[in-house]
């Protein structure tokens, strides 16, 4: 009995021609444009407001006595925060993550110098005069500094962009403050938070914090 001839050696040559003409022609890869998102603010006005909650709890705990402060190292998180004028316009309000490392490097140094380290991450912008809009500040402040006698003294330099114009300035903010008890002996640091922008020629904007900067951190 004859069979119908098969189909299969025609598709078999078109598959070939195919894949032939296919392999003959080129991919051209165009380059693409890519814009990275931009950063998302590590606070909120919410934040903001808790923070200063915080602030005036940890200013009416004890402070700790020179001769009662823990011999060692110890770290502390939490944050800075103020108001601010931004381009001579008040109606601002600065916060960010703080981080501080004090090294009480003996029993015998406590009316001494024992060095502070640390870093201030993560600083938003809210602008009160445009509905609560956040401006994330991308970059970090390195803090240095002393520990004296119980007290607490230290700066946070570096520089600081903002993210919505790319604008980049120096940022110089000084540290003062204490030792606090509160769950414990000086768990806890408080203090004043004051400087800004350092008004410097390579500046592209300036900021300058109010007298109503604090820090907090246990």
């Amino acid at each position: 009995m004859s069979r119908p001839p098969s189909a299969r050696p025609a598709l078999l040559i078109l598959a070939l021609v195919s894949t032939a003409a296919c392999g003959g022609q080129t991919t051209s890869r165009k380059p693409v444009d890519y814009n990275p998102p931009a950063p998302s603010p590590a606070y909120n006005v919410a934040d903001f407001n808790a923070a200063v909650a915080d602030d005036k709890r940890a200013f009416g705990l004890p402070e700790t006595s020179v001769s009662r402060i823990p011999y060692g190292n110890a770290s502390y998180d939490g944050h800075v925060r103020s108001s601010a004028i931004i381009e001579n316009q008040a109606g601002y309000d600065v916060i960010g993550d703080l981080a501080l490392d004090v090294d009480i490097n003996s029993r015998s140094t406590f009316a001494g110098r024992n060095p502070i380290t640390g870093s201030i991450t993560d600083m938003t912008v809210i602008d009160r005069q445009a509905r609560n809009r956040l401006i994330p500040l991308e970059g970090r402040l390195d803090i240095r500094g002393d520990s004296t006698s119980g007290l607490i003294e230290a700066t946070a330099i570096g520089d600081l962009t903002r993210s919505n114009t790319n604008d980049t300035a120096r940022w110089a903010i000084d540290l003062d403050g204490s030792f606090r008890d509160d769950f414990t002996t000086a768990d806890t640091v408080t203090g004043a938070a004051s400087g800004g922008t350092t008004g410097g020629s390579r500046d592209d904007y300036n900021v300058e914090l109010t007298g109503n900067g604090r820090f907090y951190a246990n």
